[in-house]
């Protein structure tokens, strides 16, 4: 898309509308895109710091201080601009859930340009703006994501757009005759150590840049996320591992395998300790866990 209309970027403002309660400034903030994707400019207002920026968009901490190369240890300028990643974990362009994350056209466009764009199908972008043509009026506002943060609650919007039902007609054919009668033969269960993952294929990309160094014996327990149970989308809370690295999770019981990715690290209270990770409620589903309280997982990275 960048490579063949490179003007296309200029053709957009990109903003997304919050309430002035949940900032000291009201502005629209730009939704920008660089080489590694899009992300939202925040001006730091006073008594604002990485910990309660990155909880207001659901963003760890180290990550975003990773993210903006700055030192997590200290704090932050009145009106310095950070910069918040937009991930899979806190942007959604599939569920219609969450803060909408609007595009106003500076120009007329195609629909189908846009939706190449911010990685939206076009349906969807129909649904969620009340749309049926396909062309882009200059001026005109649109939806084209929503923020994934329980901070917003009072901004946030829900839609429900399921894909069009097509009718194929089917051709009369002729019965087949019975296949012949078979004995049946007995299964032999073997043990499996794959799933379909999301993180799968990126897992195989980062060993072979950098080969598995550890394979470890950890006990998990779990912390509740909407993705992952259509999506194949895992997630962990680990310390010590950068955000973004992809590790594979193994039941020892059933060798049923996952492959997550890492948020960041896990919060210091009282109710994990003794855990060495926490896993997302879908992936225990996925492994085929029975309790979700505190159970022995094989971690390889």
């Amino acid at each position: 898309m960048m490579n063949t209309r490179p003007a296309i970027f200029g053709f957009f403002v990109l903003m997304i509308l919050l309430s002035g309660t949940l900032f000291a400034q009201q502005f629209p903030l730009r939704l920008l895109k660089s080489n590694n994707g899009f992300y939202l400019e925040h001006k730091v207002s006073p008594k604002q710091g990485l910990y309660s920026i990155g909880r207001l968009y659901s963003v760890h901490p180290n990550y975003l201080a990773s993210y903006n190369n700055l030192d997590s240890k200290k704090g932050l300028q009145i009106d310095q601009l950070i910069r918040i990643p937009l991930s899979d974990s806190n942007f959604g362009r599939k569920h219609a859930e969450g803060v909408p994350v609007y595009l106003t056209a500076a120009t007329d466009d195609d629909i189908s340009d846009l939706a190449k764009f911010v990685g939206v199908e076009v349906r969807l972008l129909q649904c969620w703006n009340q749309q049926t043509g396909v062309v882009i009026k200059k001026g005109s506002r649109w939806i084209i994501g929503f923020l994934i943060t329980p901070e917003m609650t009072g901004q946030q919007l829900k839609f429900s757009c399921k894909p069009k039902e097509v009718t194929v007609p089917i051709e009369p054919q002729a019965t087949p005759p019975p296949p012949p009668a078979q004995t049946p033969q007995p299964v032999q269960p073997s043990p499996s150590t794959s799933s379909i993952s999301f993180f799968e294929s990126a897992f195989l990309e980062q060993v072979q840049k950098n080969p598995t160094s550890q394979d470890l014996k950890v006990f998990s327990s779990v912390f509740k996320t909407k993705s992952g149970w259509f999506d194949g989308k895992h997630y962990v809370l680990i310390d010590n591992l950068v955000p973004g690295t992809i590790v594979k999770l193994i039941n020892p019981i059933n060798r049923q395998a996952i492959y997550a990715k890492v948020l960041g690290e896990m919060p210091r209270i009282k109710q994990n300790e003794g855990l060495d990770i926490r896993i997302s409620d879908a992936a225990v589903e996925k492994l085929g866990l029975t309790g979700t309280e505190r159970f022995p997982l094989q971690l390889i990275y």
